[in-house]
């Protein structure tokens, strides 16, 4: 775990899930009694799972990033104190085909909506409250600048520079993918995703909001006795957890 701090949260999770997922194939054999025929074990089970018949099959993009973290892992228990005895090779047994990864189950298609029918939901989507407008902003950021959930609710009002029709992502402030930092111009779409959204940005700082503050806060901080009150420039919080924006989303 001490190692793993060089990857992001997500992708340590991915890597324990992958190393799990070993030790249970071989019902909990010491790591520093593997063999060569151990991973291959492991690799056979991964070439099973390339099926589309079985049942836990996995797409070609999971079975990758399984042998690359299982690979990495191997790659560093070798140089660990007890285990240098290892076969220096075993990562080399977890390679697959590709005619093995072809055939794999391909990644399922998401349904999704195509722009005029996004325009209208969006439309259709009510605003009698400023939690109402929030969600509305939401979903048109989203569709303007593709974003993530995770980016979304990451932003303060300071990274939408509306006189650019731009979304500034910094990868120290935004949660962005890999933390790499980017400036998004808005896409040019149906004008309605736009007024959604300056409208909810003119309305934040109708309220005392400044740059610094969530540019989606949590429900709380617009609830009249704290949007009408703004505490000594404090920051607003932002969503605790993804889930209202991907349900809104």
């Amino acid at each position: 775990m001490t190692y793993a701090g060089c990857y992001d949260v997500k992708t340590t999770d991915r890597h324990l899930s992958a190393i799990r997922y070993c030790e249970h194939l071989l019902v909990g054999k010491c790591f520093s009694k593997l063999t060569k025929d151990d991973v291959a074990k492991v690799r056979n089970d991964l070439k099973r799972r390339a099926d589309v018949s079985a049942s836990d099959s996995l797409s070609a993009s999971s079975i990758r990033h399984m042998v690359s973290h299982l690979s990495a892992f191997l790659s560093w228990l070798l140089k660990q104190k007890g285990f240098k005895s290892l076969p220096g090779d075993l990562q080399d047994y977890l390679k697959l085909p590709q005619a093995v990864l072809a055939s794999a189950a391909p990644v399922q298609d998401k349904d999704y909506p195509s722009l005029e029918e996004a325009g209208l939901l969006l439309g259709a989507m009510p605003m009698q409250s400023l939690v109402d407008e929030r969600a509305r902003a939401i979903f048109a950021l989203a569709f303007l600048g593709a974003l993530r959930a995770d980016t979304l609710i990451s932003l303060k009002i300071k990274h939408v520079d509306l006189s650019r029709r731009l979304i500034l992502q910094h990868g120290k402030v935004v949660r962005t993918k890999a933390g790499k930092s980017v400036n998004i111009l808005w896409f040019p779409i149906s004008k309605c995703f736009e007024d959604t959204v300056i409208a909810w940005i003119q309305k934040l700082e109708g309220l005392g909001f400044d740059g610094e503050d969530a540019l989606f806060p949590a429900a709380k901080w617009l609830s009249p006795a704290y949007s009408s009150n703004p505490l000594f420039g404090v920051p607003r919080g932002r969503f605790v957890a993804l889930g209202p924006v991907r349900c809104v989303r």
